[in-house]
């Protein structure tokens, strides 16, 4: 409600894109259970489109969420 910072960076690394997000955590908020609905969600499209060739993480590090977001610069329809 107050507003805060979000942090989204992107590099390619060879054949591969990755991408950090991360924003600071609510102090009154409980902790997680788990990835929540939008994080399941992104995770499941990701493996969906690149199979295997795709990394999917986020957590809580230093009093802020960050995930990150791994998969290659170019898809081609007929890879595994």
């Amino acid at each position: 409600m107050e507003g805060g910072t979000i942090g989204i960076s992107a590099a390619v690394h060879g054949e591969f894109v990755e991408i950090h997000v991360d924003n600071p955590v609510d102090a009154d908020a409980e902790p997680p259970q788990g990835l929540g609905l939008g994080l399941r969600q992104v995770k499941q499209r990701l493996q969906g489109r690149y199979g295997s060739r795709t990394f999917f993480d986020a957590k809580i590090r230093e009093g802020r969420h960050e995930a990150v977001l791994t998969f290659p610069r170019l898809f081609q329809e007929n890879q595994p």
